[in-house]
This record gives C-alpha cells, structure tokens and sequence, in this order.
C-alpha cells in the first residue's frame, strides 16, 4: 500500500469502544436496540440481529415487520441505535445522536466490526473498490497528482480513507450541498453558454444553470424516461431556446434496456423499459460550451460517444464520479486521454457515498 493516500486512523481507544458496543447490538437482547431509518441496510441488519423498533421523525406509519416506528424522542435514553442513514446525511444524524446522549454507530462501522455479513452495496460495493485500489494504484497516483487544488487533492484522499476503513469520520468535513453541485467558482459561465444537461431528470440541474447563466444562448435536455422529461418540460415552461431529446446517450446507436426509479433510472440488462440511444457525436447540432454529466453508471460510454465534440470544442465538464468502483481514476483517465489540455477538479457534496464530481477545465 502507498502511504499517498492515507491520514491518521482512528485511535484504538474508540475502536475497542466500537467492537463493544457491535458486541452488545449483535448480541444482548436485554437492552433496547434501535435503527435509525427504514432501507435496505436497515433489513440487512434485521435479517442477522433482534431489535426492539425504528427510529423515523417522518413516517406516519407506526409499524413496520412487527416493530414499532418511534421518533427519535420517543425512544428509551438507554437503548443503542445503528443509523443506517447512509447516501446524503450520515454526519448529521450521527451529530444528533450524539447531542440526544444516545450510545450509537453509523452502518458503516458496523459493518466493518460486527463480523456479521451485511449489505455493503452502496452504488458499488467497497470491497471491489479495496481490490482495484490495490491493483491500480499507481492509476490513483497519476490521477492524485493531476488535481489542480488542495481541496480536490483532500476530497480524493478522504474518499478513498473512507471507503477503504468504512471509518465515517474522514467525511466529517462534507456537508450536503447538493444546491452548489456543477456551480463552482471554477467554473466560469459566459454570457454565451450552450449548456448540455445530460441525465436531465426533473429540469432541476438546468433550473440552476438558469440562475447562474441567465444570458445562456442554448440549452439541451437529454432524458430518456418520459415521465421525467414531461416534469422537467412543465418545469422549464417558458425559457427560451431549450431543447429536450428524449433519448439516453451512449457509445452507439440503438435500443436499451433501462430501469425506472423514483430518483433516478440507469441503463441495465434487468431494466422494465426499454430506450433509444445515440451517441452524442450524432445528435449534437450545436457547439457546447458546458457539459453536465450525470448518468448513472454511464459515464464512460457517454464519453465514448462524444470523443469527436471534446476534441473539435473542448466544453467545461463536470462528470458525476461515485456510481461506479473505479471512477475516481476511469473517469479522468478516459477524457483525459481524449484531451489533455484540462485542469482537473474534484468536490464532493454529500456526507456519505454519493455526489463526487469531476470538472474538465480549460484554463
């Protein structure tokens, strides 16, 4: 391993408190035991430990598989609680766990010391991220080393500590900014941006590229479920010179199989639905000036499809970088070996696994 990468572990003192309190939840049933929200990672545990309820401020429902749903005042000031708030807010419901005087671990602790096997397929599974880390290393130091600020340089250890540790206190630093995502101060608009919002769900990236950019020459929405894209229609109603396509790029021209999800929908083989796609290359009748990438899963044939348009006008990108294992090297690999004239950031906007981005600049 490369001493690059890492920061200070945590001291042992907290983890022997750690594996005890993983001890008394996996296994003394006389204490009230509690999770904190209701997901899979919540069943995950359930399926291997008794608990005495859940823990959500927000549900009407006052059961669920025979547990009572509690709020989280409601519950006994002795109990412990796993939260297993994962993805956008892990830091502050650990924060208010702490404040209410609970005995408590976050999912990924848990799972790092409880010895049992639980879900640990967050977007990918960090296990497949500490193999190809360990073979690719030398790929991470390239990409470490390209970064062009302290801040994406922090952002790209942190990540890798955490997924590598499960140790959830190298995210401290992070908030949810998910308003600030693809705005960076870097990230300078003109008064002549041809915005392409690829992976356009509901209108609302391309609501804030209105804000930021409100003398925008173009814009153009790929979404390829159509439900989404008619939200996102009734959204942008009235903005001139948007243009929709409902289709998915990729790195060819044809039919797909894609799943359908209440938050987002990604290409796959067990999708329900089937979608056109094209390559960007094909379907682009204009010079981009800023690609906002978000696709699922898809990133990398995206790019694929549009070598011909980064190279012929080099756009400002910011390309989504958490969906999967290897991304935080594939990624900037794979456009940087179409053109090599980008400084490369890194940000990061949630507390937990997902929200990493990239951005391709032209200084």
């Amino acid at each position: 391993m490369h001493d690059l990468f890492f920061l200070p572990k945590k001291k042992s003192s907290l983890e022997y408190r750690i594996r005890e309190l993983c001890s008394l939840f996996r296994e003394n049933n006389n204490i009230p035991k509690f999770i904190y929200g209701i997901n899979e990672y919540a069943l995950s545990i359930i399926e291997k430990c008794e608990i005495s309820g859940f823990i959500d401020d927000f549900r009407e429902e006052k059961e669920f598989m025979g547990k009572p749903i509690l709020r989280l005042e409601e519950v006994p000031k002795d109990s412990i609680i796993i939260s297993a708030i994962v993805g956008i807010i892990p830091i502050t419901i650990k924060k208010r766990l702490q404040k209410a005087g609970f005995k408590h671990l976050d999912y990924f602790s848990f799972c790092r010391y409880s010895g049992l096997k639980l879900n640990r397929n967050f977007l990918f599974d960090f296990e497949d991220f500490k193999i190809d880390f360990e073979k690719n290393i030398e790929k991470y130091e390239k990409i470490f080393k390209l970064l062009k600020d302290k801040k994406s340089k922090d952002t790209f250890q942190r990540l890798i500590n955490f997924r590598l540790s499960y140790d959830l206190t190298y995210m401290d630093v992070f908030e949810d900014k998910r308003d600030e995502q693809y705005f960076e101060h870097f990230v300078k608009l003109s008064k002549e941006e041809v915005f392409l919002d690829v992976g356009g769900f509901n209108g609302d990236t391309t609501l804030q590229f209105l804000e930021k950019s409100p003398g925008y020459k173009a814009i153009l929405l790929f979404e390829p479920d159509e439900k989404n894209l008619t939200i996102a229609k009734e959204r942008l109603e009235g903005f001139r010179n948007i243009y929709f396509f409902n289709i998915g790029l990729y790195n060819r021209r044809g039919y797909l199989k894609f799943h359908r999800d209440k938050a987002s929908g990604k290409i796959t083989d067990t999708g329900e639905i089937e979608i056109f796609v094209d390559t960007l290359d094909n379907v682009l009748k204009d010079s981009p000036t800023f690609i906002k990438m978000d696709v699922e899963g898809a990133e990398r044939e995206v790019i694929d499809g549009a070598i011909q348009t980064i190279k012929k006008y080099t756009p400002k990108m910011a390309i989504a970088a958490y969906h999967r294992f290897d991304d935080l090297w594939a990624i900037p690999e794979k456009v940087l070996s179409i053109c090599d004239k980008y400084s490369l950031y890194l940000r990061h906007y949630t507390e937990g696994f997902t929200e990493t981005v990239f951005y391709f600049i032209i200084n």
